[in-house]
């Protein structure tokens, strides 16, 4: 389908609705609750789990259900509509504690339990449609590609802009928790704000987007059990979730200890970190326009691959210049500009393998419909929007869970020299390692350019 360049852009903003969501859980949500708030590492990484539980069974279900609504608003955007209100609340909701309550250990943890469900729920009713949207728009091998970049971008860019907006509220106010709550109505406000632009954009391209026959919207629940095995049996589909939840997972855990490891480990000022963010932009701006370039010349397996070591590497220079001793008597302000120079590559390779493995998205719904004669966007874009969630969601658990292991201090207490250095290990090292483990699933991604092409035309022939 072919929209203007106005369109893309304002559908784009929806996209920042996750990324704020995404970027808070992400990088800033165990570290407010451990340190600020004094809950439990335990109870904080459990409370995260136990949400994204509760995600693998609503996020299905919410595809399903988008694919066959038929409205005059068509079949994604009354569900966009309704979810807004609902995420800025609940997501203020999750900023309302203070410290005070950490003596009440198991009332914060059931507190952040169920405004983190009621947040991610909500986010998931507008995220998953938004990007069965997406995956719409495409049309080809390499459109699908140009177009998920362009989504994937906004959010890094939206998301790195929020950072920036914590960083900068954290080095004024870092000694005063009450003012979080600052951080939680601007993230709500500018959530409200890039959904109703999306909305906006979306009207004009409904009347053009595919829907399924009457006799296909029957919906009982052994159809739609029937529907999501269907989906489910596909291979490509099943290596495309296990590799992108090893990759997300990965992600999450160097995400949600970075902060720890910046500020306790490196001794940077928040304020100092704020020069990351211009980093993590510019290597949007490059990824959303290398990657799809490189699908032009190469299968999007291939590029995942290559992508994720690079990452692998240039993620662990850091560490391994630390160990080899080359930062001793090294200036901070040089060590950071070092680690900066890192940063935006290390963000370049895994946006690019991040832009490359959504834009496969698309490509593997072509060929499920091909083998169900369904176009099934929504529960194929649940799955997928499942495995973006297990980057805040997997990776905060198991962080917060080794951080219990080691006894991490709670509230403001300073972490011992052996504690910051098992820190230092788990985000540097171990996280490189992890990186790698994905592309042994990915060598056996057979869904090729050539392929898909003629899972086009065949497709292109029948629906003629």
């Amino acid at each position: 389908m072919k929209i203007s360049f106005w369109q893309r852009i304002l559908l784009g903003f929806g996209g920042g609705i996750n990324a704020i969501k995404t970027d808070f859980f992400s990088f800033f949500l165990g570290f407010f609750y451990l340190t600020f708030l004094g809950l439990n590492p335990l109870l904080t990484g459990s409370a995260v789990l136990l949400a994204l539980l509760f995600d693998a069974f609503s996020d299905p279900a919410i595809g399903t259900f988008s694919d066959r609504t038929k409205t005059n608003l068509g079949r994604r955007y009354p569900y966009m509509f309704l979810s807004l209100l609902p995420i800025c609340i609940c997501y203020v909701m999750l900023f309302i504690p203070d410290p005070s309550w950490s003596e009440n250990q198991y009332f914060l943890f059931f507190w952040l339990l169920f405004f983190l469900i009621l947040t991610r729920f909500f986010v998931s009713i507008f995220d998953v449609p938004h990007r069965a949207l997406f995956s719409e728009l495409g049309g080809n091998y390499v459109n699908n590609s140009r177009v998920m970049s362009m989504r994937e971008g906004y959010q890094w860019i939206i998301g790195a802009g929020h950072s920036l907006v914590v960083y900068s509220f954290l080095g004024y106010f870092i000694s005063d928790p009450y003012k979080w709550l600052y951080i939680g109505i601007f993230g709500s406000s500018f959530m409200l704000i890039f959904g109703v632009i999306s909305l906006l954009g979306s009207k004009k391209v409904i009347p053009e987007l595919y829907e399924w026959k009457p006799k296909q919207r029957k919906a009982d629940f052994k159809i739609l059990k029937k529907e999501l095995s269907f989906v489910l049996k596909s291979k490509t589909l099943l290596l495309f979730i296990f590799g992108s939840l090893l990759i997300q997972g990965t992600w999450g855990l160097a995400n949600s200890l970075s902060f720890l490891t910046y500020t306790k480990f490196w001794q940077f000022d928040p304020l100092d970190l704020r020069v990351l963010i211009y980093f993590y932009i510019l290597a949007a701006i490059v990824s959303w326009v290398v990657t799809p370039i490189i699908t032009r010349y190469l299968d999007k397996e291939k590029i995942v691959i290559a992508s994720l070591i690079f990452l692998s590497l240039t993620h662990s220079l850091p560490f391994i210049t630390h160990y080899l001793g080359l930062f001793d008597g090294m200036e901070q302000s040089k060590i950071l500009n070092f680690m900066s120079v890192m940063i935006l590559f290390s963000s370049i390779f895994s946006l690019i393998s991040l832009m490359t493995r959504e834009s496969m998205v698309p490509d593997i719904i072509d060929e499920i419909e091909f083998q169900s004669e369904k176009r099934q966007e929504g529960a194929v874009s649940s799955l997928t929007s499942f495995c973006s969630k297990c980057m805040s969601g997997l990776g905060q658990f198991i962080s917060m869970f080794f951080l219990w292991i080691i006894n991490y201090p709670p509230g403001g207490s300073e972490p011992s020299s052996e504690q910051l250095v098992s820190l230092f290990t788990l985000h540097g090292p171990v996280v490189s390692l992890l990186f790698l483990f994905p592309m042994l699933i990915f060598l056996n991604y057979k869904l090729s350019r050539k392929k898909h092409n003629k899972i086009k035309n065949n497709l292109e022939l029948t629906n003629r």
